[in-house]
């Protein structure tokens, strides 16, 4: 881990890192899909200036599972052994990704889900392959990736294959606050990749009155915008209109049609069914504490 310092970027002032870092941090478990994660994390990375850190949950030791080397074995045996070669690939390939992006790796004992929504709190966003071994095994259909992605206080990307360079970011939007959190996000991500924007208004028939002025929310970007609304089986029209996204983006609360988005119906159905990398954005607190 790096020490504390200065050190300066191009196009940033010359700042303590504390002011002037960014991160991202991509899980991993050694399987293909989890260093496809580190491919897009590290692309990521670069586009908004970040840093990248690698994190393997380390479980075993949870279990009281000796983690050295058999007596008999190899000297570079061992699960301990093993989990280092993963990040070391992972940060191997990171590097080849993104060559000009600082690179991290942490080997931190605990369950996979505790340990990424922890790093999330010091993370600019949080990336997770959609399937994988070991302690983030079954990622979609699990456990893990629901708790990040409702536990994190970043947003969380699932990642469901190569990092695709065309498409329109598509946001799905119904009119709430945390729905405007998804649309910012979604801004950015579309800025970033130079991606036209897709605002996919999810309503059911008696919540047409809730879409918003988009024309208002729009304002001071330039953006090639196109705005559809969705009507009746939201989530499966909201799908369809995700087959050529380059990434699809939705908020972790809402009502109406996406309410309880990330332990309700629609964001497992938008998870299961589009084949296109998800990007999952948490509500902003209230300042007295409840989430927008």
């Amino acid at each position: 881990m790096r020490g504390a310092g200065r050190r300066s970027r191009p196009g940033r002032p010359d700042l303590p890192e504390s002011e002037t870092t960014m991160r991202i941090v991509v899980g991993i478990d050694g399987s293909d899909s989890a260093l496809e994660a580190v491919r897009t994390a590290a692309a990521e990375a670069a586009e908004r200036g970040a840093d990248l850190r690698i994190v393997h949950a380390f479980i075993w030791p949870l279990m009281h599972i000796d983690t050295r080397p058999a007596p008999l074995g190899p000297q570079g045996g061992g699960l301990r052994h093993q989990s280092e070669r993963w990040l070391s690939d992972a940060a191997d390939t990171a590097r080849y990704t993104a060559p000009e992006i600082p690179v991290e790796t942490r080997l931190i004992t605990g369950a996979a889900a505790a340990v990424l929504v922890e790093e999330a709190a010091e993370a600019q966003l949080v990336v997770v392959g959609d399937r994988g071994l070991g302690a983030i095994s079954g990622l979609l259909v699990g456990s893990v990736a629901v708790a990040v992605a409702h536990r994190a206080a970043c947003p969380v990307m699932v990642v469901k294959g190569p990092r695709r360079a065309s498409g329109p970011v598509v946001v799905g939007i119904d009119g709430s606050a945390a729905s405007e959190a998804a649309l910012a996000a979604a801004l950015v991500t579309a800025e970033l990749r130079k991606a036209p924007l897709v605002l996919a208004h999810v309503a059911g028939l008696d919540d047409l009155v809730n879409v918003p002025d988009m024309a208002a929310l729009m304002r001071g970007h330039s953006l090639p915008v196109v705005e559809e609304v969705l009507v009746g089986d939201s989530a499966a029209a909201f799908v369809r209109h995700t087959t050529g996204a380059r990434i699809v983006v939705v908020g972790s609360r809402g009502h109406g049609a996406l309410t309880g988005l990330l332990l309700g119906s629609f964001s497992q159905y938008v998870l299961h069914h589009t084949r296109r990398d998800v990007l999952i954005v948490p509500a902003v607190p209230r300042t007295n504490g409840e989430d927008r």
